[in-house]
């Protein structure tokens, strides 16, 4: 064991300071959760108390199974704690309103950490511990991945179990063990019943095994073998989906409906579909832009040289099986009328790895042998990603403007008075002051509002200043903070502006 250990430190350090960036500030915006998806997996999960069927398919059910395993295990524990005489120095863990969101975000964050470990085993295998390590450390500080680490949210584990995919399903190539097939098909149905876009991988094992025709001269394109070996890495997916969610084989006729967010296939047309020309304008956009924003523009710049050197110089079967892959998500996910982030964070293994090939590439080709100028290229590369996912953890640690907001309000307005917002964002703080006069802009009547006493409160970028004639009297900004920038103005004051 100390010898493993000793052998993957480097590994260790690198799955730490991922782990660092992902957990600090998962406490953020307490005592609100600001983030309108993150009640779906957490009160689905208590609810499995009352039923094993949570009611609803519009996300499948494994992360909630697994957040409900995580809770009870904690409630046993926290249960332990009054006969020990520890309940005093933990009375946060009775904070019902908060502590299970923060259960359910440090699980996140740590398997955001872990996927490190699978995405390290791929790249070795394709090209040696070196690369490995370098795309470790490069889907280590991935800043998108960061920033949603901190949430309870599905998109960061369904990304875990693709990557455990990606591991198995990377070995067919190299050999036709049945043991590659049912774990790659297994990990895929994980994947799928944690997010539904998770099944899209199920084409890395086709892929795999395609090019290991190529890479085995001896190996036959079809045989019976082989088409077993594919038929059951179909019927592992499908046993790895039910298992996480088995009451889409219960309750079926929920599981289908379209007619609303109870059912799953109204997720598939909810995300609509675009005419092929704006598919095409989306994909380039995501490619070039998107992307490249929320991974730190050096690692989809390394990725897009990966592609262009892999063509014209290099086509080895694992770049093809990465390239592949990795543009078949995107150009999917592209064709959809809302292309969110978070739908891409699927295709992040197969960028990443390939990223880490092409920096080796580059390295070899501009610093040569020199150690310390390879440590330098690596810094150049990692610098912008790093920066930017330090600075969203810093800000996750930080207050929002929506929290400072609530402590301003706590300490300077009275019960008997008029609280005035504007911006649904405002809404769940403001709620918490119910013994004030609280109402919504657009229903107050303005005629009378210059003859209240209170505050008229809004987001700075939803207001429009021409209808503001009262004095500001704060304005929070968010310079490092997380929320909108938020103005405060009295209203029996008048702006002399």
């Amino acid at each position: 064991m100390s010898k493993k250990i000793h052998d993957n430190r480097v590994l260790i350090l690198i799955v730490i300071v991922g782990l660092l960036l992902r957990a600090i500030g998962t406490n953020y915006g307490f005592p609100f959760i600001f983030h309108p998806d993150e009640p779906t997996v957490v009160r689905s999960a208590l609810g499995i108390r009352f039923s094993l069927n949570p009611g609803h398919f519009d996300w499948p059910h494994l992360y909630i199974y697994l957040n409900y395993f995580l809770f009870m295990i904690f409630a046993k524990f926290r249960d332990l704690l009054p006969y020990l005489g520890l309940k005093s120095y933990f009375l946060g863990f009775w904070d019902d309103r908060t502590i299970f969101y923060l259960l359910s975000r440090l699980f996140s964050a740590v398997l955001g950490a872990l996927t490190i470990i699978p995405i390290y085993l791929t790249s070795r295998r394709f090209y040696g511990k070196e690369i490995g390590l370098l795309s470790a450390l490069l889907f280590s500080v991935v800043p998108f991945h960061v920033m949603h680490s901190h949430y309870a949210l599905i998109d960061v584990p369904m990304v875990f179990w693709v990557s455990w995919a990606l591991y198995f399903s990377s070995s067919i190539i190299y050999s036709p063990s049945l043991k590659n097939y049912i774990f790659g098909g297994l990990f895929v149905g994980l994947a799928a019943s944690t997010k539904y876009n998770g099944g899209l991988v199920l084409l890395m094992i086709i892929t795999a095994h395609l090019l290991r025709f190529f890479k085995d001269k001896q190996e036959k394109l079809f045989n019976v073998v082989g088409l077993r070996n594919l038929f059951l890495a179909g019927v592992s997916s499908f046993i790895g989906f039910v298992l996480g969610t088995p009451y889409a084989i219960l309750d079926f006729k929920t599981f289908i409906r379209t007619d609303g967010p109870k059912g799953a296939l109204w997720q598939f047309t909810n995300v609509g579909k675009v005419e092929l020309m704006q598919h095409i304008s989306q994909f380039f956009n995501v490619f070039f832009v998107k992307l490249t924003d929320d991974l730190g523009y050096t690692i989809m710049f390394l990725f897009i040289i990966g592609v262009v050197y892999s063509l014209v110089k290099r086509i080895s079967v694992e770049n093809l099986f990465l390239i592949i892959n990795a543009i078949f998500l995107i150009w999917y996910i592209s064709g959809f009328e809302k292309t969110r982030s978070h739908y891409l964070m699927i295709s992040y293994p197969f960028i990443v790895i390939l990223a880490g090939y092409t920096a080796k590439v580059l390295a070899k080709k501009i610093v040569r042998k020199s150690t310390a100028l390879n440590y330098i290229f690596i810094a150049v590369i990692l610098i912008v990603p790093f920066t930017m996912s330090l600075r969203e953890t810093l800000a996750y640690a930080k207050p929002d403007t929506r929290n400072i907001l609530y402590e301003w309000i706590s300490k300077n307005v009275m019960d008997s008075d008029t609280i005035i917002y504007d911006g649904d964002d405002l809404e769940v703080v403001v709620k918490e002051f119910p013994k004030n006069y609280v109402v919504k802009s657009k229903n107050a009547n303005l005629s009378q509002v210059q003859v209240m006493k209170g505050y008229f409160v809004a987001i700075a970028r939803e207001l429009d200043s021409t209808d503001v004639s009262f004095k500001k009297i704060l304005d929070i900004k968010n310079n490092g903070n997380r929320g909108p920038e938020i103005v405060i103005y009295n209203l029996q004051g008048i702006s002399n502006d």
